[in-house]
């Protein structure tokens, strides 16, 4: 009877860890996409954590906006509200694999707290670049990057909208992504755009992104350009306007 009660938990846990990580139908569509998942809420479910997670989804959406203005290729939002992973150990080869075949560009997670009655409200959000992932996946940690905020409040539930009101390492994340995901079709005017909007985003120092992060992605970034050069000139089966010139393969400054 022990034994057979065991087996009964033991298949309850895994039935709750897989329903964690179920698959998203929205990302079946065509285009490149970024995932919303259900973002865990730590604390009671009332009109705050609702109004917590409203803000957050119209954050991203106004980001993805912004970004499809400047540089970055069309792109739609899919929210995934059954799908939350628990960590990053969540994000396997296969899973990585799935995403990328169906160009998933970024995948964000996480918690916020939903407390009443504190001086600081805190959220971690999680940012899994899923072409970064796949294709450089020694470069990047496990699952992607995770970013902190926190906001001292003056007490007032609607005050916690203020948690997303730094929210801007997202596009720069995004036109990484892009870029990664690009290079990789062979759309190279579209790569080299996005690495460069990138590049302009981190030399403003995103407020989610720590200094010595900012460094490595630059780097990483800068790479990213000189590769685009490269096999632009080379594949012969694609007409692409840079490099032609005999230009170097550097970002024409700072890009609006």
């Amino acid at each position: 009877m022990l034994l057979r009660r065991m087996f009964l938990v033991l298949i309850l846990a895994g039935e709750c860890l897989t329903a964690q990580m179920v698959d998203c139908p929205g990302i079946s569509i065509d285009g490149y996409k970024i995932m919303l998942d259900k973002v865990s809420v730590l604390g009671p479910g009332t009109q705050t954590s609702e109004l917590l997670l409203n803000r957050l989804r119209q954050k991203v959406q106004l980001d993805l906006a912004a970004a499809k203005l400047e540089t970055t290729p069309e792109m739609v939002l899919v929210p995934c509200r059954d799908r939350a992973p628990l960590d990053v150990s969540d994000f396997s080869r296969t899973i990585v694999d799935s995403l990328n075949g169906h160009r998933v560009l970024v995948e964000i997670w996480g918690q916020i707290e939903a407390r009443s009655g504190v001086s600081v409200q805190r959220a971690q959000l999680n940012y899994t670049l899923v072409p970064v992932s796949y294709y450089d996946r020694p470069l990047v940690p496990p699952g992607g990057f995770s970013t902190a905020y926190q906001q001292r409040l003056a007490g007032r539930p609607d005050e916690l909208v203020k948690v997303f009101g730094e929210f801007s390492d997202l596009k720069a994340y995004v036109s990484i992504a892009a870029g990664v995901k690009s290079l990789k079709e062979h759309d190279y005017d579209q790569a080299f755009a996005c690495f460069c909007r990138a590049n302009s985003l981190l030399q403003q120092a995103p407020a989610g992104i720590s200094p010595a992060l900012r460094t490595s992605l630059a780097r990483y970034v800068d790479q990213k350009v000189v590769d685009t050069f490269n096999q632009a000139r080379a594949d012969r089966s694609v007409r692409s306007g840079i490099g032609m010139d005999g230009t170097s393969p550097a970002c024409p400054g700072v890009l609006p």
